[in-house]
């Protein structure tokens, strides 16, 4: 899967030395990826999820993490690939 270079105005870094999957700074309007992490736990599939699950926290920026998680749950079952790039996430 490749990863967009910007979600909703976020410029998109990869740092595979994070301790997380992912991070949003919207101060910066920064969203950092953990590649490697998301690829060895759970291969295109998680990586897919920590994408969305860093566009739901530029959507809803005072979401409890619970709340985003369940979200990208939700969304999970729903979206294909196909409908990340129409979407604009690739």
């Amino acid at each position: 899967m490749k990863i967009p270079k910007k979600i909703h105005g976020y410029k998109v870094k990869i740092d595979n030395k994070m301790k997380w999957y992912g991070t949003t700074d919207d101060k910066k309007k920064v969203v950092i990826i953990n590649k490697k992490k998301s690829l060895k736990h759970g291969g295109e599939t998680e990586l897919k999820d920590t994408i969305l699950h860093e566009k739901t926290h530029i959507l809803h920026p005072h979401m409890y993490e619970r709340n985003v998680e369940k979200e990208v749950e939700k969304k999970e079952h729903k979206t294909s690939p196909i409908d990340i790039a129409i979407k604009g996430l690739v």
